[in-house]
């Protein structure tokens, strides 16, 4: 009887709402919302309502209520997630939810859902919302519907949570302790198909937003919200289902309310978060994977501290490959390694290395478990190494570097242990002439070679065996067969999980991928000879050739030899080492873009200056002479052949473009992609935060970052072409290439 005086009112109040209209708002609209409702606010609600039409999906009404107060109403088509996307958007522009309601119509075939969702809200940003800000509001809303229209459910949610992040003011970035207890109740008498869900808290900013993204991420689909506001504390009751159209089950109440209660400590940590949107959904994911473990409650315990969750926003903000590839596998090492990371222990040496790898692979006496146990260590300390470096994105690289070759180092060795061993099970050992024992070393190439591997670098190699002959077993073989049989052993004993990413690499071996995997020390010591037959650029690439792993004095014999070929002071074609420079820039650089290491200015215009200079000053200047960068700039300053400035420019440039390249291979997952993304995207934003430029607001953040790169490249570009690009170095004592007092575009 009271509904249709009610229906009988609003006829009166709404002549020009058609009747269908009408009776569609009273018959679908969630009975709880007409006793809530005073029949002024029905007749505007309606009004909205009956406005939302395909090409106006949503309809906005804000309405001030004096001392920074506003109603904002919210009336359109429902979506999913629409709810979390409002209360978000709301948050983003430092609007403070005190109270409010959302309602939706019921289903039926053939006709859309409507909403009402109805906020009061406190402005706590700096800025007055004025008419301007409410117009940019309104329209930053309508993009985000557009794409729920689209079901891009995921792109919407990141711009909300990427606003949220950008706006938040210095104090709501640090919260200073944990937040207040909720406590979450769930009615187990609710409706068939729904579950009603109470969670009591203290209010704080964004809290709103945090639950409602909590649903949103949990696949969950809301019916009504209803927010009371009693002083600082907040109660929400939200009535709720899964998407399949079912009621929460008991263990996914039990996830939920775990989830809410850690997804709301996590938003507090996302101002750290490189990409804000991806952290908070793989943050959602691996609680799920948490849960699922063992020793569920100590795991929890370990996600819910602060230092954890400030590392797990800068680790799972940092790259979907990451996830893929490592968290979702390593779930089990990721928690032992939170327990660790707070210590900031000393580095680990290759003989710590060796140690604990042979104490978890002695045990395994098949070869199939020995090189799954071999490979589950590889991965793990890679993991543990890159969260450590991820864990302070300026922190110490070089300490990131060698950590990194001592683990490579160690790997190797065990890796040639056992695979000669389990040759020589079958063919016996391999001799020489003399009936000795022949020895075989892993020189190291490449940034292997200097000890500057980054992340996803490959291991370059060149192997080495002292002499020819014949092994002593049953099944005799030459010895050029069998350590071409052992390299390739090598190369399947290592697993790669993606290319470039700790792959052994054999390509700067004599003849490239014509010769053999392995090359004899007679051969090796022809082919990069004065009569042999390596190309200008492989007698530069020998610069970083050392000894890695196997045999000691072989590999000092093959260290010997490099000095004597590369140092020799004969002549060196430069200019063939230019135009192949300039091949790639021309074929490895798409046009307007811009490569961190092959473009003008990249970190190859460094590496080969250094280069260039020690081919040129090593025969008489022996102290040049060494395979890492940093160490060979450090000596050619002592020598004079740089001057301080040039030195320390250049070590400078050098360190930023490491930085800059290991940021781009930790999003993409690949070694060898390593053009930078365009200026104005997204892609370049969580670059810069990526690398530690996490200031507000994010353009100007981006903008420090784009000015760094044209600074750096600009410096070494310049460099190199003042000293090499007429064909010929310039001698000791030239005046210094220093930087000019305004940096200059150089692309």
């Amino acid at each position: 009887m009271l509904i249709d005086r009610l229906r009988q009112k609003i006829k009166e109040r709404t002549p020009k709402i058609s009747e269908e209209i009408r009776e569609d708002f009273f018959v679908r609209m969630d009975p709880g919302y007409f006793p809530c409702h005073t029949i002024e606010e029905i007749v505007m609600h309606l009004g909205l309502l009956a406005s939302v039409d395909p090409a106006h999906p949503i309809r906005l009404s804000v309405q001030s209520l004096g001392e920074k107060r506003y109603r904002m109403t919210l009336a359109g088509f429902d979506y999913f997630s629409q709810f979390a996307i409002f209360c978000g958007h709301i948050a983003s522009f430092g609007l403070e939810v005190e109270a409010g309601e959302a309602y939706t119509y019921a289903e039926r075939a053939r006709k859309r859902k409507r909403v009402i969702d109805q906020f009061r809200v406190r402005n706590i940003h700096r800025l007055p919302f004025d008419q301007g800000r409410e117009e940019i509001f309104f329209a930053q809303l309508a993009s985000l519907i557009a794409l729920l229209e689209a079901g891009q459910f995921t792109e919407a949610r990141a711009q909300v949570n990427r606003r949220w992040v950008e706006q938040l003011s210095p104090v709501q970035r640090r919260r200073s302790g944990p937040r207040a207890p909720m406590k979450i109740r769930f009615d187990h008498t609710s409706p068939a198909h729904w579950t009603s869900m109470e969670i009591q808290s203290v209010d704080t900013p964004g809290f709103l937003f945090s639950l409602a993204n909590t649903l949103s991420l949990r696949n969950l689909y809301i019916r009504s919200v209803e927010i009371q506001n009693d002083g600082p504390r907040v109660l929400n009751r939200f009535v709720l289902r899964e998407r399949g159209r079912r009621k929460l089950s008991p263990s996914e109440q039990a996830t939920l309310r775990v989830a809410a209660v850690l997804i709301q400590q996590f938003m507090d940590h996302l101002i750290d978060a490189p990409d804000p949107a991806l952290a908070m959904h793989q943050f959602d994911l691996l609680i799920d994977q948490v849960i699922q473990k063992q020793r569920r409650r100590e795991n929890l315990s370990l996600l819910g501290k602060n230092e954890n969750l400030d590392l797990l926003a800068r680790t799972l903000g940092a790259s979907h490959f990451l996830w893929e590839d490592f968290l979702r596998m390593q779930v089990e090492n990721l928690l032992p390694i939170l327990k660790t990371l707070p210590s900031r222990r000393a580095p680990e040496k290759k003989e710590d290395f060796r140690r604990r790898l042979q104490v978890e692979i002695t045990a395994a006496k098949p070869w199939t478990e020995r090189r799954r146990l071999f490979n589950r260590f590889k991965d793990r300390e890679i993991f543990r190494i890159d969260m450590t470096h991820l864990a302070d994105p300026r922190g110490d690289l070089i300490r990131f570097s060698e950590e990194i070759t001592f683990l490579a180092e160690a790997l190797l060795e065990e890796t040639y242990r056992a695979c000669r061993s389990e040759l020589e099970g079958r063919h016996g050992a391999p001799r020489g002439l003399s009936g000795r024992t022949v020895p075989f070393a892993l020189m190291g190439l490449g940034k292997f070679g200097g000890r500057e591997l980054g992340y996803a670098s490959d291991i370059e190699l060149l192997l080495i065996y002292a002499e020819e002959g014949r092994t002593d077993g049953r099944d005799p073989l030459e010895n050029s067969v069998f350590f071409n049989r052992l390299a390739a052993e090598l190369l399947r004993f290592v697993e790669s999980k993606r290319n470039g990413i700790f792959e052994i690499d054999l390509r700067l071996r004599p003849f490239g991928s014509k010769g053999p995997l392995a090359t004899s020390f007679a051969a090796f010591r022809h082919y990069f000879s004065p009569q042999g037959s390596a190309a200008p650029f492989e007698r530069q690439a020998l610069i970083k050739l050392r000894r890695a792993a196997g045999d000691e004095r072989l590999g000092k014999r093959a260290e010997a030899h490099r000095d004597r070929f590369v140092y020799s002071g004969a002549w060196w074609d430069l200019g063939t080492a230019l135009h192949l420079r300039e091949r790639q820039i021309r074929e490895l650089v798409p046009r307007g873009r811009i490569n961190a290491k092959f473009s003008p200015g990249g970190i190859i215009d460094i590496e080969y200056a250094v280069q260039f200079l020690q081919i040129e000053h090593g025969a008489s200047r022996p102290e040049v002479r060494s395979p890492a960068t940093l160490e060979a700039l450090g000596r050619l300053s002592s020598c004079h052949i740089l001057s301080p400035g040039e030195r320390n420019r250049l070590q400078e440039s050098y360190l930023f473009l490491r930085r800059l390249i290991d940021a781009l291979r930790i999003v993409r997952g690949n070694a060898t992609d390593l053009l930078l993304p365009d200026p104005l995207s997204d892609e370049f934003t969580f670059l810069a935060r990526r690398l530690g430029y996490l200031k507000s607001p994010w353009w100007r953040e981006k903008e420090r970052l784009q000015k760094q790169i044209e600074k750096q490249m600009g410096y070494a570009r310049r460099f190199f072409e003042s000293r090499f690009l007429n064909g010929e170095s310039r001698r000791p004592g030239s005046r210094a290439v220093e930087e000019p007092s305004t940096p200059r575009r150089n692309y």
